[in-house]
Parts: structure tokens; sequence; C-alpha cells
């Protein structure tokens, strides 16, 4: 009986893990057909392989889900830097951020909703809306003084888990349909 249960036990770590391996081939040949289309490879190979799924939709939510908690941290951040910078023009430039991160905060969620509905083009449209918020955010630091609060690092970070989204909303298969359910090309 005790043969018996040792074998059930091998036979089962083993095909647990073959699964793992096949799940980390298909996450390598994910990575490779999304990532280089990326703007930073490097981190899209990241974020793939922490997703730990070769299902393209699942994995554009995984990382609308990153966006949406980066984009909340960096709106608090920011809402929080406006209140208590010293120097009138970082409160400025903290208080412009705050509004780009909220708008981008709002257009992830709606991204998330138009995912999970299948409607990929305004997956696209609304996450080159949050891009365009985080570049204006980013653009007031080109100057100094410089940013030393991580809201420029966060910044980029969310450019670059959208970059990875818009690859994804362009690979994923079906009909794209605007807000009205009407279908667009």
């Amino acid at each position: 009986m005790a043969k018996s249960n040792l074998s059930a036990l091998l036979s089962l770590l083993f095909l647990i893990s073959i699964s793992f391996r096949t799940l980390a081939a298909q996450n390598d040949v994910v990575a490779s057909a999304i990532c280089p289309r990326t703007k930073n490879p490097p981190f899209c190979a990241t974020v793939v392989q922490s997703a730990a799924t070769a299902d393209l939709k699942v994995l554009a939510g995984y990382t609308l889900n990153l966006a949406h908690t980066n984009a909340g941290d960096s709106l608090c951040l920011a809402r929080l830097l406006a209140a208590t910078a010293a120097s009138p023009l970082l409160k400025w430039r903290y208080s412009s951020c705050s509004a780009s991160y909220d708008g981008a905060f709002a257009q992830i969620r709606q991204a998330q909703k138009h995912l999970a509905d299948g409607d990929y083009l305004d997956v696209t449209d609304l996450t080159t809306g949050v891009v365009a918020a985080v570049a204006k955010c980013l653009a007031k630091f080109k100057k100094p003084p410089p940013d030393a609060s991580g809201l420029t690092k966060n910044g980029k970070t969310l450019e670059d888990l959208c970059s990875i989204v818009l690859v994804l909303a362009d690979l994923l298969p079906g009909v794209r349909t605007d807000g009205n359910g009407n279908q667009r090309m």
C-alpha cells in the first residue's frame, strides 16, 4: 500500500514538473513574440514571466492590473508631494502630475472594462491616453529641479506597462467595436 501511495505521489510530482516546464516554455514563446515590440523588452520579459500565463487576454488583464496599481500609487504620491512641496515650482509640477495620474487611473479602469468586453481597439485608445498623461507629467521634470521622489520612475514603469498592453491589444483576435457595439476597423 505504501509503495502504491509513493508511486502515485511521484507520478503527480512528475506531472506537475512537466506542467511547469511547459508553462515556462509557453511564456518564453509569448515573451519572444511580444517583448521585442515593446518599449522595454527586458522589463516586458519580467512581466510575462511573473504573469505565468500564455493566454494573451489574461496577460493583458494582468498587465493592466499592474498599471492600475502603479497609477494609483503614483496618484497618491503626486497628491502628497503637491501638498508638502516647499518650492512653488515643484508644488505646481506635482499638482499637475496629480491631475495627469487621476486621468490615467480612470482610463486604466475603463481599459480593464473594455478588455473584459473584447473591445480591444478601445483598450488601445485608452492605453494610448494613459501614455500621453504620463508623458505630460514626465515632461515637467525635464528641467531642474529634478524629481527626487520616485514619481518619474513610477511614470516610466507605467509607460513600460502600457507598451506591453498596446502590443497585446494589437495581437488579440476578435471584432473591434465602438462604445455602441458597432464594428470598427
